[in-house]
């Protein structure tokens, strides 16, 4: 069964402004993140989004909604939302020192 996956409006504006859609390697590896995160595999790149900058913050939540940081290098990273039900939503795209998520 292949999970539900849905785009948060600022995905593409995200790809846009990381400059991700005008460098091959890079839209190669942004790609290979998003199929392991709807794979939910590789979760070694993965870990929770936090409210702040210690390891024991909370995770960032919308409602049951949790939020997620997937590495796709060390400079870029892909932040999504695991909603109840399987359901993946792929939030933005960041660079290395950006911790927020789109609602």
């Amino acid at each position: 069964m292949m999970p539900t996956v849905r785009f948060n409006i600022h995905f593409q504006k995200s790809l846009e402004d990381c400059g991700i859609l005008l460098n091959a390697g890079l839209a190669n590896s942004t790609l290979r993140a998003v199929v392991h995160t709807i794979e939910n595999v590789h979760m070694a790149a993965t870990h929770p989004l936090r409210e702040g900058s210690g390891p024991n913050e909370a995770q960032v939540r919308r409602g049951k909604d949790l939020a997620w940081r997937r590495d796709i290098d060390h400079e870029y990273h892909l932040h999504y939302w695991q909603c109840p039900g399987g359901l993946v939503e792929l939030a933005c795209v960041v660079t290395h020192n950006d911790f927020h998520i789109c609602f």
